[in-house]
Formats: C-alpha cells, sequence, structure tokens
C-alpha cells in the first residue's frame, strides 16, 4: 500500500509538472492565416516568430496527392526538407536564420526577428498556392535529401 501511494504522489507531482509547462507557454497574439499566408499560420511568441502548416483535411487533401504523385509522404519532415530545398534555390542565406523544428504532421519554422519569417513566406506562399509551381519544384527536388 505505501508503494502505490508514493506512486501515486509521483504520479501526481509528474503530471503536474508538466501541465505547469504547457500552460507556461504564452503567445503574444493567436493564430493568423489569411489569404497572403496560406498554407502557413503565423505565429508570434514571446522570443521568435513562427510559421506552422498543419496538416488539417483541407490541407492534407489538396497537397498530399500532389506528393504522392511523386512518391513522397507529404508529412512535416517532407515538407521541411523540400522547403529547405526551395530555399536554397530562392534565397540561400536566409537558411541560416531559420530554425526548423517539424513533426511527422506538422511543419514548423521559426526566426528571431519577423523581417526574416515575413522573407521566407514572401518567398514559400506563392510557390505553395500555386500547385503547378510547387510540382515544378517537387519534380526537381534532390530524393537522397527528403526525410520521408
Amino acid at each position: 500500500m505505501k508503494h502505490l501511494l508514493i506512486l501515486g504522489f509521483s504520479l501526481l507531482f509528474t503530471l503536474g509538472l508538466v501541465f505547469y509547462n504547457f500552460s507556461s507557454v504564452s503567445y503574444t497574439s493567436s493564430s493568423k492565416q489569411d489569404s497572403k499566408t496560406y498554407p502557413f499560420e503565423t505565429y508570434d511568441n514571446e522570443n521568435h516568430f513562427e510559421v506552422i502548416q498543419m496538416q488539417t483535411k483541407e490541407v492534407y487533401e489538396k497537397y498530399t496527392t500532389l506528393f504522392e504523385k511523386y512518391n513522397y509522404s507529404g508529412n512535416g519532415y517532407c515538407w521541411e526538407d523540400h522547403i529547405v530545398q526551395i530555399l536554397e534555390k530562392e534565397n540561400e542565406e536566409l537558411i541560416n536564420s531559420i530554425h526548423f523544428d517539424s513533426e511527422a504532421d506538422t511543419f514548423f519554422a521559426y526566426s528571431e526577428d519577423e523581417k526574416t519569417r515575413e522573407e521566407l513566406l514572401k518567398i514559400l506562399c506563392p510557390i505553395f498556392q500555386d500547385l503547378n509551381l510547387l510540382e515544378k519544384y517537387i519534380q526537381e527536388a534532390d530524393r537522397s535529401r527528403i526525410d520521408d
């Protein structure tokens, strides 16, 4: 019984820490997505400016078919690796100012200044909004550099 009680307190303490860590994250503004930033959402955090693309049903249906046409999964890692290759062609210096932290179902990038984020969006949004243009980049991508 004593061991179960200790185990229970340990679990409550751990859950309390997890809750505290999640609740301590604060954003200075809510998500922003409009026709200019589609399919990306932007967030302003206290320390950095974020660009996120989550696999919503709409985004999944629109882009996955195109990625799958060339035998890519279209997951967050796939988006990241394609985006890095796009940036290498369009503005290679920008890559050094962007931090990537994608997951299986989410592309995630952030920068320490808003100007860098805006430059990233200025490059990516027209490409991802024009499926024919995006397809061109997908066709030209170095497959060996895509973590799929």
